[in-house]
Parts: C-alpha cells; sequence; structure tokens
C-alpha cells in the first residue's frame, strides 16, 4: 500500500522529467561560446534566474530549490529523503563553527536543503548549545567545536563533520524498509568518499591515525585495511582496492578523476534499475540525483565557458 501511495508522486516526476536537459541541449550550451549565450539557452529550457549569467550561484541553487519544493509537495512522507539532506547539515554546521572563528558572514554559504535550521545552528554554535541540535549531531558537534574553537584546528574539526555526514546518511538510509536504493546509495559515497581519502593520506604522508579518523564505517568497504594500506603508501591503496574491485582499481590507476567517474556512472546504474518503476521511492530518488547531476554538469560548463576552456576539455570534465 506504501508503495501505491507514490503512485501519484511518480507521475509528477515522470511529467517534470522530460523538461531536463538532453544531451543535445548539453552539446548545446559547450557550444554557446560564452556565458550570456549559455544562460539564455537556459532560459529557455525553463530555468530561472537564467538571465543574470554574472550570478550563477543563484540560478544554479533555484533549481535544487524547485526540485525540493516539488518532492515536499508530492512525497506522501518527505522524510524518508532526509538521507540526502543531512550531509548539507553538517556542511551547514562547518560553515557555522568556522565563521565564528573567523567572526563573519557564513548563512550564504549554506546549502539546501537541511533537516535542521540555520537558526539552530546558529544558537547551538554561538551558546555552545549543541543539545539544540538532533541527536546524531551532537556528540560530533562538540567534539568539532574543540577542535576549531579551542585548537584552532580547522582541518580535524572538518574530518569529524565529514565522517559524521557520512555515517549519519547511511544510518538514515538503512531505516528506509521500503527500498535498498538509499542505502546503495549512501554506501557508494561513503566508498568513493573513503577512497579519495586514502590516496590524498597517503600522498601527503599522513600517519595511520589520523587516515583512520577521518575514515567512515561502511559496509562498502573495510576502514581498518584502507587505512593500514594508506599509511604504508598510494600504491598499497591501489593494491588493495584491486584486490577488493577489480573494476574500482583499474579505475584510480588512471587518476582520482577516472575513479570519481566511474562512481558517478555506478551511481547511474542503480537509478536506471528503477527507471520505469510505476510505484514506490525510487523514481523521486532518481529525479532528485538526476537533477543534482544536471546541475553539476552546467556548473562545470559556466565555469569552463568563463574561464575561456575549450569545449573538448569541458565536455571531458562532465
Amino acid at each position: 500500500m506504501k508503495e501505491a501511495d507514490y503512485a501519484f508522486a511518480v507521475a509528477r516526476v515522470r511529467s517534470n522529467e522530460v523538461r531536463m536537459l538532453s544531451q543535445q541541449d548539453i552539446d548545446g550550451l559547450l557550444a554557446a561560446g560564452d556565458c550570456g549565450r549559455c544562460a539564455a539557452r537556459l532560459s529557455d529550457k525553463g530555468w530561472e534566474s537564467a538571465g543574470a549569467a554574472a550570478d550563477d550561484s543563484t540560478m544554479l541553487r533555484r533549481q535544487s530549490e524547485r526540485t525540493w519544493e516539488l518532492i515536499d509537495e508530492i512525497a506522501p512522507d518527505s522524510s524518508e529523503f532526509d538521507f540526502l539532506r543531512i550531509p548539507n547539515d553538517f556542511h551547514n554546521l562547518k560553515v557555522a563553527l568556522k565563521a565564528r572563528l573567523q567572526q563573519c558572514e557564513w548563512k550564504h554559504l549554506c546549502m539546501y536543503p537541511a533537516t535542521v535550521s540555520l537558526a539552530d545552528i546558529e544558537k547551538a554554535v554561538s551558546e555552545k548549545q549543541f543539545d539544540l541540535l538532533p541527536e546524531n549531531m551532537r556528540d560530533d558537534a562538540a567534539r568539532a567545536y574543540e577542535a576549531l574553537i579551542s585548537w584552532a584546528d580547522g582541518q580535524l574539526c572538518e574530518v569529524i563533520l565529514d565522517r559524521a555526514a557520512l555515517e549519519d546518511a547511511i544510518e538514515s538510509a538503512a531505516k528506509q524498509k521500503d527500498s535498498d536504493i538509499p542505502l546503495r546509495l549512501t554506501e557508494l559515497d561513503a566508498f568513493a568518499a573513503n577512497v579519495r581519502i586514502a590516496v590524498r593520506s597517503a600522498r601527503m604522508g599522513k600517519s595511520r591515525k589520523a587516515v583512520d579518523t577521518a575514515l567512515a564505517r561502511c559496509a562498502s568497504i573495510d576502514a581498518d585495511k584502507l587505512a593500514d594500506a594508506a599509511a604504508m603508501g598510494e600504491a598499497a591503496v591501489l593494491e588493495y582496492l584491486s584486490e577488493r574491485d577489480r573494476d574500482a582499481g583499474e579505475a584510480l590507476s588512471r587518476g582520482l578523476t577516472a575513479f570519481e567517474r566511474l562512481c558517478r556512472q555506478c551511481r547511474a546504474a542503480i537509478l536506471d534499475e528503477h527507471k520505469y518503476d510505476p510505484l514506490g521511492i525510487a523514481p523521486l530518488i532518481a529525479y532528485i540525483l538526476n537533477r543534482e547531476e544536471e546541475t553539476r554538469k552546467v556548473r562545470i560548463i559556466l565555469a569552463g565557458l568563463r574561464n575561456g576552456v575549450e569545449p573538448d576539455r569541458i565536455r571531458s570534465m562532465l
């Protein structure tokens, strides 16, 4: 019965999917030549504020807001998508903490949608009342606060909150009993993030303890073995990953960019499995993430055009 509750929502999503950018549209943006013409083409496709070519961030944020406004309107239970919002909560907390240290404005740097209001985050940070935050954030918020305010260790603050964001998203996704898609997606995110951390830590010669602190605990990869490998060097990370997942190891051997592209392809493959589902939560998740991917590509194209990058080079970054 719960899947049937999504019948109307899936129908609404299907009607909106036809207005998303096609590959032909993407090619047209690449061929636009400059940001002004690119913005005009986006405006023709219904993107709001696309005429303000100098303010890409407003245009891109508005697209995200429109996506979530639709989901909040049509989903039987919007909280079932919290696993996608939780990383934004931790990002916003991180921004608020750093702004307190530097005594500067911060709300314009926040990400949406989120499950925790900026007012609650602001009060929690300014008054050190972390019990105002959801239970899953309190301990990590206090640790990050001490790392940043007491020890002026911005890197440790980021490590604490980035790891917590991944682990809490996984925990939230695991509560979704009607579909395994949320958990598969969050596990993939943790897998990708952990490998990136291990490679970069190995390049910087970080200690095993430092690597272990940064790695999220998840089912998709053994964080202890990955930390061991990172402490021995980048070659050991590649060897361990190749033993565990040949495709991922082969991609990483070509560089982090190739590895991240493979992870995006894996995400797309998970979503494609449910491309034509008439019921359930999966089509809505696919719509949200496909819209995010669409926005990511537009952001890269606009940045490339603004900086005079050749279209073929921009295309390689998509």
